[in-house]
């Protein structure tokens, strides 16, 4: 089999988001109340399996984590979308992941309430972190083609490639960034306390293959679930999870060119001396005025985190109107993205519907024009802005109000639920996602499903045991 084209005319590309939980009365007596039994009960209501870990209809992975603290390793919820080759696609997944979870939670509730008699609240939050600092993650994925450091003596090696990504990652959470409030007790809230971007506090290396400790802004974790010898998987740990589907649009958009321009050698070289520094510093900068220390081909310039981000964004249009992309919404992608860079300079608070941060933050000074806002209740609503229950969470409720107040959309109700039971149709997940039927309806009268996997799945037939391979997740078929 040859090497791929170079750049990657498709790149299949996709978000996993591991989700808080709250259950009240959290110190039951009964049984079901203890978390492990809860996370494995919703996976159970979605499949009738007793399982931590199962591939849905949709192509989709659902499971629990388990996550590592100083406090402990303990499960987390966590949904991966299947692979999609487009933004839209993707955010219509990731969406669709927070149905499945709250409907799930509706369903468990409901079964305690009437076979137990137990009245619980099973709330789940796609958020990063609680009042006590525990965090947890929301992942990228962006398929990239491996020859183009491996065969190729001029071009950049693997930690060059790295290296190159930083700034861009560094810079652009002034539009991924979902806002937090850092709480501390007896006090009320200012600006003072809230932050661009929850999961910053958690980054404390440049490069790191560690998820769970000692993060890094770049994950090196070489894992790429397809062809070794032809594909790498990118996996970026450093973002916050978003509700907006805009954010998250913007978020899996923008990094899916930035890697397209990477393998095409155009990608604009900017070097932070200490990107972790610069990435806090951006984080708890609301005017996005500070400027920072830039090396440009041996020179040092001082440039804001949007300027940074309009150089990328320049990049882009420059190297697309040359060479049209094969997926059309990337150039919807450039032009949200230079639009947003404008407002950004302009006026941030102009994008109260599209960006997670300012869209909170909005709602908290809006609370304070009325009251003082004690901190504790800001917090909260900062928490309850992630719940994906649609009748408790904030974000949600904001869906229902005026045209020129509810959060900007990106996809339709109607593909939500479309993804919500149908995987994307010209990626693998496509086929996947059949198998995913035949193993949890044990349904299918010519083979037996052992197993489904990201690029592998396992059979038995009449004839013995059957493994089949996908080399390449845009292809749809395993073989």
């Amino acid at each position: 089999m040859g090497l791929p084209e170079l750049p990657l005319e498709r790149r299949v590309m996709g978000i996993e988001t591991e989700f808080g939980i709250t259950i009240t009365p959290a110190n039951g007596t009964n049984l079901w109340l203890a978390e492990s039994k809860i996370l494995s009960a919703l996976l159970y209501f979605q499949t009738g399996r007793n399982t931590r870990d199962i591939f849905l209809s949709n192509g989709a992975r659902y499971y629990n984590d388990n996550i590592y603290s100083d406090s402990g390793s303990s499960y987390k919820l966590e949904y991966s979308t299947p692979e999609a080759d487009n933004a839209i696609e993707a955010v219509a997944h990731d969406k669709a992941g927070e149905r499945i979870v709250a409907a799930n939670s509706v369903k468990l509730e409901k079964y305690l309430r009437k076979e137990h008699g137990t009245e619980v609240k099973i709330n789940l939050y796609k958020n990063n972190s609680d009042t006590k600092d525990n965090t947890w993650g929301s992942h990228q994925n962006y398929q990239m083609a491996r020859h183009h450091w491996r065969d190729n003596t001029d071009a950049p090696k693997l930690e060059e490639i790295y290296q190159l990504l930083m700034s861009f990652f560094v810079s652009r959470i002034i539009f991924t960034g979902a806002g937090k409030v850092l709480y501390q007790a007896g006090r009320n809230f200012a600006m003072g306390n809230y932050v661009i971007m929850d999961r910053a506090r958690f980054i404390l290396e440049d490069i790191s293959a560690a998820t769970t400790q000692c993060r890094g802004i770049i994950n090196t974790k070489d894992e790429p679930l397809a062809d070794r010898s032809r594909f790498i998987r990118l996996h970026h740990i450093m973002d916050d999870s978003n509700m907006s589907e805009f954010s998250d649009y913007l978020k899996i958009g923008t990094g899916a060119i930035a890697v397209h321009l990477v393998e095409a050698g155009v990608f604009p070289i900017f070097e932070l001396a200490n990107p972790v520094q610069v990435l806090h510093q951006i984080s708890e900068d609301l005017t996005l005025k500070r400027e920072y220390d830039v090396n440009i081909n041996g020179a040092t310039k001082k440039m804001t985190a949007i300027q940074m981000q309009k150089e990328y964004h320049l990049a882009a249009l420059s190297y697309f109107g040359r060479n049209p992309p094969a997926d059309s919404s990337a150039m919807q992608v450039i032009r949200d993205w230079g639009e947003t860079l404008d407002a950004l300079e302009n006026e941030p608070m102009s994008l109260h519907r599209e960006l997670d941060w300012v869209i909170k933050l909005n709602i908290l000074l809006k609370r304070m024009e009325r009251k003082n806002l004690p901190l504790a209740e800001a917090s909260q609503i900062c928490t309850e802005y992630h719940n994906v229950n649609p009748a408790r969470g904030i974000y949600y409720r904001l869906l229902s109000q005026s045209e020129g107040l509810r959060p900007r959309r990106i996809c339709t109700d109607d593909q939500i639920e479309n993804a919500m039971t149908n995987p994307p149709n010209n990626t693998r997940a496509y086929r996947r996602g059949s198998y995913a039927i035949d193993f949890i309806t044990e349904s299918n009268p010519e083979y037996t499903v052992l197993s489904v996997g990201w690029s592998g799945v396992s059979t038995k037939t009449a004839n013995g045991d059957r493994y089949l391979y996908s080399a390449d997740p845009r292809e749809v078929e395993f073989s």
